[in-house]
This record gives C-alpha cells, sequence and structure tokens, in this order.
C-alpha cells in the first residue's frame, strides 16, 4: 500500500508543479506569448514521450524483480535508448519551426526531450526494484524544471527568450547527470529477452505515440488555425482536466494492475469481474474529481486572469469520468489484448480528433476543439467497450465449450 501511494504521490506532486508553473506563466506573459509558450511545451511533451522509445514499458515486463539487476537491464538498453532520443529530438526540431513560424529560440525547449529517457529509464527500474521512494523523486523532476524557471520569471521577469534559455540549460545539465546514474555500472544480470529492444518496443511506442499525438492536436491545431490567443484560452481551461487524467492514470496502473494480475492467474470470470469492480470504482472516483477540478480552476482561472475560459473548464470537467473510465479499460486491456489491438484503437481516436477538429475549428474556434475533444474520448470508450464484450463472449464461449467437453467425457 505504502509503495502505491509513493508512486501516485510522485505523479501528484508533478502535476501539481507543473500546473503551478504554468499558472505564473499565464500570469506574467503576455497572451501571444504564453500561447507560442504553450504550443511549443505541447510539441515537446509529445517529443517527451516518444524519446524513450517504449523501453520503460518493455523494461517492466522483461526484467526480474530482483534489487540491483533492473538498473543493469536499465543500463543495457541505454544504446537502443539514445537512438531513440536523437530520433524524437530531431522529429522535434523539424516541428517546431514549421509550426510556430519559424520561432527558433522556442526550441530550446526540446532539450526537455532530453531530460525525458534518463528519468523515465531510472524510474521504471527503480518500480521493478520496488524502490518507490526514488520513483516519487523521479517522476516530477522534468516538471520541477519548468517550476523553478516560473519563479525564476516571477523574481526577475523573464521574457520568453529568457524562459527557453533558462529551460534549456536546467534540462540539459540535470539529463547530463541523470545518464551517468543510468550507464554507471551496476550488477550484472542476464539480458537475453532484451535483444532487439527498439524492435521488440515498438509496439508500445506505436500506442503511446497515437496516444499522445491526439491528445497534444488540438493545441496546434488552434494555434494554426486561429491565432495563439486561442490556444492559450483552450490550453488554460484544459489545464486541470489534463492533469487530472495523468493522476488517473497513475491510479489505474499502479492500484489497479496489481488486483488484475491476481485475478487474470485464477480465471477469465475473475479477472472479468474486477474489471467490472475496478471501472465502476474509477467512474465514482472521476465524477469526484471533476467536482473538485470544477471548483479548484475558479481561483486558478482567476489568479491567471482567464475567467472568461470558465465555461469551457465546467465542460471539459464532464469529460474527466470517461477519461477515468478509459483508463482503465486501458489497464484492463494491456492484460487481454495486443499492444498492436491497443494502437488501432487509439489510431481511431486519433484520426476521429483530426477530422472533428479541421471541421469544427475553422467556424466554431475554441467550441469546435472542445467538441472534437469530446467525441475523441467517446469514440475511444466506445472501442474499448466494445474490445471487452468481445472478450466477455469469448470467456463465456471458452466456458461453454469446456463444461461441454467435460459432460461428453
Amino acid at each position: 500500500m505504502r509503495s502505491k501511494i509513493l508512486a501516485i504521490g510522485g505523479h501528484g506532486i508533478s502535476a501539481g508543479i507543473a500546473t503551478l508553473a504554468l499558472m505564473i506563466y499565464g500570469r506574467y506573459l503576455p497572451d501571444t506569448d504564453f500561447g507560442l509558450y504553450v504550443t511549443a511545451f505541447t510539441i515537446t511533451t509529445f517529443g517527451m514521450v516518444l524519446a524513450p522509445g517504449g523501453l520503460p514499458d518493455y523494461l517492466l515486463r522483461q526484467s526480474s524483480h530482483q534489487r540491483g539487476t533492473a538498473r543493469a537491464a536499465a543500463r543495457k538498453l541505454s544504446g537502443a535508448a539514445t537512438i531513440s532520443t536523437i530520433g524524437s529530438l530531431l522529429l522535434i526540431l523539424i516541428l517546431m519551426p514549421i509550426i510556430l513560424q519559424q520561432q527558433y529560440v522556442l526550441l530550446l525547449l526540446a532539450s526537455s526531450v532530453l531530460l525525458a529517457t534518463p528519468t523515465q529509464m531510472l524510474a521504471a527500474a527503480c518500480r521493478i526494484e520496488d524502490r518507490f521512494v526514488w520513483v516519487a523523486v523521479l517522476i516530477p523532476i522534468p516538471n520541477a524544471v519548468r517550476f523553478g524557471v516560473a519563479i525564476a520569471t516571477m523574481a526577475v521577469s523573464l521574457d520568453l527568450v529568457g524562459i527557453c534559455i533558462a529551460t534549456g540549460i536546467a534540462n540539459a545539465a540535470i539529463a547530463m547527470g541523470l545518464m551517468l546514474i543510468l550507464v554507471w555500472p551496476t550488477r550484472q544480470t542476464t539480458t537475453a529477452c532484451l535483444k532487439s529492444p527498439l524492435r521488440s518496443a515498438s509496439p508500445y511506442l506505436r500506442a503511446i505515440a497515437v496516444s499522445e499525438a491526439a491528445r497534444a492536436l488540438p493545441i496546434p491545431m488552434l494555434y494554426g488555425l486561429v491565432g495563439p490567443g486561442a490556444a492559450a484560452i483552450f490550453y488554460t481551461a484544459s489545464l486541470l482536466p489534463r492533469r487530472s487524467s495523468l493522476i488517473g492514470n497513475a491510479i489505474a496502473d499502479t492500484a489497479s494492475l496489481p488486483n488484475l494480475m491476481r485475478a487474470a492467474s485464477e480465471s477469465d470470470t475473475a479477472f472479468l469481474a474486477q474489471a467490472r469492480k475496478l471501472i465502476m470504482h474509477m467512474s465514482i472516483l472521476g465524477i469526484m474529481v471533476a467536482i473538485g477540478i470544477a471548483a479548484l480552476g475558479i481561483p486558478i482561472l482567476w489568479y491567471m486572469q482567464y475567467l472568461f475560459a470558465m465555461p469551457l473548464l465546467f465542460i471539459l470537467c464532464l469529460l474527466i469520468p470517461i477519461q477515468f473510465v478509459t483508463l482503465t479499460f486501458s489497464s484492463v486491456l494491456k492484460h487481454r489484448s495486443t499492444a498492436h489491438g491497443r494502437s488501432g484503437d487509439l489510431l481511431v481516436t486519433l484520426i476521429v480528433t483530426g477530422v472533428s477538429l479541421i471541421a469544427l475549428v475553422p467556424p466554431l474556434g475554441i467550441s469546435g476543439a472542445v467538441i472534437a475533444t469530446a467525441a475523441a474520448e467517446l469514440a475511444l470508450l466506445a472501442r474499448y467497450i466494445r474490445r471487452l464484450r468481445r472478450f466477455a463472449a469469448d470467456s463465456r464461449c471458452n466456458a461453454a465449450t469446456a463444461s461441454t467437453s467435460a459432460l461428453s467425457q
């Protein structure tokens, strides 16, 4: 129980300090600069998700739960992780100037990509070794950098250029330190199961990439089709709902997975019963979180001088219970579905998001982006429900077949 609280607490602290940092930027930066920053931040976050190449998830599923061996396995994967990080960084270097109209100074934010890989690899290794205190320390590091730069913004009145330079220097320095820890020699371990890591981790990477692309797409689309002010307003309204989904994901993965694994080892019937129980609990938790965020969002928007975005915040809060249920479905299907199948579900969501944004943002602006976000969430939920029902039907069919065979004998 303590380990679960620490892991979820790490995600909660990370979400909290990221929210505080963006509140400060929203308060002290002009609307145009803030819209430019959050668009660059969204693109950079996409690169941070891609940087480890799905290797942390791969490591979690392949390494033994022995103290000292997981970090050795992570060190064995550091070469593949470096290649993936360089590829992600090049992608950001291409996307940023194209989308943001030659704002090269914002490329300094891409240093966050360098920080993502050692942080996530070390966090995965510590999670395997049950060192959850270190997990809780590592998870908030990238957002702690943003918060430190935000404090400097208040103290010495940094402009957008200064924010990017300070962020770039801090990210690069911390990334170098964490990389040294990652590659420092540790106990050797058998890594025969870690051959061709990038190819083996590619299903996890595809699922992560498609999911993050669907989540990030409204911001650059608003920036390009409407303007930086619209991107700033939508990001501000969705700030807390986005952070709540990260916490919901942490709860679903940390608290739910052990129970699902135990149920899966017993029988399909026990697994389905546990899945239904988790979905019900997460839906109730999602409703409670939505109410809390709607209430908390009022003073935050007041501080950021974005009170006019309150209606958008309330609408997006209605999606939080759906997001929590969807995250629970995702955890359930990790045990009874291939990564390729989940990538297909997420790809449908990405297509729905893209088509809806192209159709709705030009005539409706920010309201169109909200509608597109809701349509994507509902489409993903429908796909997951359909997949779980199919599994339940197959389980009943297999049980009936087994019963018939037993009676015939």
